[in-house]
């Protein structure tokens, strides 16, 4: 087969759009719609909780880009390498985020709560009627 017309793997070029995506998405959702959380409220929360399923979705894709353009001849050797290096290592970013967060969650008498618990007499005091 001549080599300029070999088909390129459309999985190992989706598979290293999906992982290219998440780190781009994560900067302009940090750098932009951070200012307008407010606004945004759940809308920002699923969009960022989308941007940590990606590179579970990029892994496959790129696993399979390669292993089919490996077997059948074609192009997407190289892309499908760089979108599994990328979606594993935002993989392990996820999961050492989400470790981290559960063991600082778990230590007694930490929390990440925005308003601190009180323990103390309050001034006001209660009435009932």
């Amino acid at each position: 087969m001549i080599k300029k017309n070999r088909k390129t793997s459309k999985a190992a070029i989706a598979g290293l759009i999906l992982a290219a995506a998440t780190p781009c998405l994560f900067l302009i959702s940090v750098l932009v719609l951070a200012s307008n959380y407010e606004q945004l409220g759940d809308a920002l929360i699923i969009f960022m909780l989308l941007l940590l399923v990606l590179p579970f979705l990029a892994l496959p894709l790129s696993v399979a880009g390669v292993v089919i353009s490996k077997s059948k001849g074609r192009k997407g050797r190289v892309p499908g390498t760089i979108g599994l290096i990328l979606s594993v290592l935002e993989i392990i970013f996820v999961v050492v985020t989400f470790s981290a967060y559960l063991l600082y969650e778990k230590r007694p008498g930490q929390s990440l709560d925005i308003v601190p618990p009180h323990f103390g007499y309050s001034s006001v005091t209660e009435t009932s009627t």
